[in-house]
């Protein structure tokens, strides 16, 4: 069965879907807008998670949001509160995050470079001590949330941390219609196009980067020695989606604008998390 999904200021006990006494497990969801809103049609890998048990799933995600952002203390209040502070916080199965991907959107200016137009070699369109520097920072957010989950007055110390490492879009000019929001995008199309760097290169420079970060998060998977984190554990969903065609404009395979999966591709993806957190 498909798990309910629903905003913290959505719980109550006076209608029986939105009252959390009413599920068998309750998981609390945050990050950006793989767990928000990918744009029109309205939609997220959360609504097709699914679950042998009643499964109610709290999202506190926000669309545009980074990782950075999401695991600075100063920025950390809800997230605090609903796992860490007995008066406020619920008893989760497990935390599901996701985040990373906006951290290199929004410093592809300083990642991007193009000393040489006419090189074949990917590594050449990218600033690597520029691109370190913002894994490191995605890192540190993440270590920080695992620090706020393990506080000895927590009531959540312990559970499950469950990290997706997102998978290869195709850079093109498919920006994403949000409600309330306008026309938001292209990204990489955008930053590519400014650095003037050959779209014969543009694939293979976002997968670097993608792959780049990965590689970052996997790094702090649990079952990675020495790096990992307690209780930590990433799923790696590159390779999952089947990629759109660099001329499309709309919603094309499994994506629904130039970073967002659809309808099919959060499906797939759901159904790996969904195994990875043993719903």
């Amino acid at each position: 069965m498909f798990v309910s999904v629903v905003r913290p200021g959505d719980l109550t006990d006076r209608f029986p879907e939105r009252n959390p006494r009413n599920f068998e497990q309750m998981v609390l969801a945050e990050g950006d807008s793989w767990f928000s809103l990918g744009g029109v049609p309205a939609g997220n890998i959360l609504y097709q998670l699914k679950s042998n048990k009643s499964t109610l799933v709290v999202t506190i995600a926000d669309p545009g949001d980074t990782m950075v952002h999401v695991g600075n203390p100063d920025n950390m209040r809800e997230l605090r509160r609903l796992v860490a502070l007995p008066q406020f916080a619920y008893k989760w199965k497990c935390i599901l995050l996701s985040g990373g991907g906006n951290d290199l959107i929004d410093n592809a200016a300083t990642i991007l470079v193009n000393t040489n137009p006419a090189s074949s070699i990917t590594a050449d369109y990218i600033n690597a001590a520029a691109l370190d520097q913002v894994l490191q920072r995605v890192q540190a957010a993440y270590r920080a949330i695992v620090a706020m989950r393990d506080d000895p007055e927590s009531v959540n110390r312990d559970v499950p941390i469950y990290v997706h490492t997102y998978d290869y879009p195709t850079p093109r000019n498919a920006p994403a219609r949000f409600l309330g929001a306008g026309i938001q995008g292209p990204w990489l199309f955008k930053a590519l196009s400014e650095k003037g760097i050959p779209p014969a290169m543009w694939q293979q420079v976002s997968d670097r980067m993608l792959d780049k970060l990965a590689e970052a998060i996997l790094a702090l998977d649990a079952r990675t020695l020495p790096t990992g984190l307690p209780n930590f554990f990433v799923v790696n969903t590159r390779g999952v989606l089947s990629r759109a065609r660099p001329e499309t404009t709309g919603s094309e395979a499994d994506w629904l604008n130039e970073i967002h999966p659809n309808a099919s591709g959060n499906g797939k993806l759901a159904g790996i998390l969904s195994e990875a957190m043993t719903l």
